[in-house]
């Protein structure tokens, strides 16, 4: 069983409010109206998810903690959106191809800058 580090957790936490709450907050614009997704409920989707994703990788490891972490998180997507499950989930895989394809752009553009 993993120790949970509090630097380690704070660091995942201001990152993920960095990187992940702006695309949350996006793609669930673009698919619940702005009036279900809100900024500070993506805030709290991602500090919520980084949380409990931390512990239940600490208690729980292999798939099953996986697939545990990939429920909580619908499950808030779906919560603080007020959407369905089937929402939650388009939201929270095209949240995660917007965050790759951002990083991709960000590390093209850095070498161009760089050579």
């Amino acid at each position: 069983m993993a120790n949970l580090n509090l630097a380690s957790l704070s660091i995942q936490i201001v990152v993920g409010l960095i990187v992940s709450a702006p695309a949350l907050w996006y793609v669930g614009k673009w698919r619940v109206g702005p009036e279900k997704a809100k900024f500070t409920d993506a805030i709290w989707i991602s500090v919520l998810g980084i949380f409990i994703n931390a512990v239940i990788g600490s208690f729980v490891g292999g798939g099953m903690g996986s697939l545990l972490q990939l429920l909580v998180n619908l499950y808030l997507i779906k919560n603080y959106f007020e959407t369905d499950w089937v929402n939650s989930f388009i939201i929270s895989i095209a949240a995660v191809v917007l965050v790759f394809v951002v990083f991709t752009i960000l590390g093209v553009l850095g070498v161009l800058v760089l050579t």
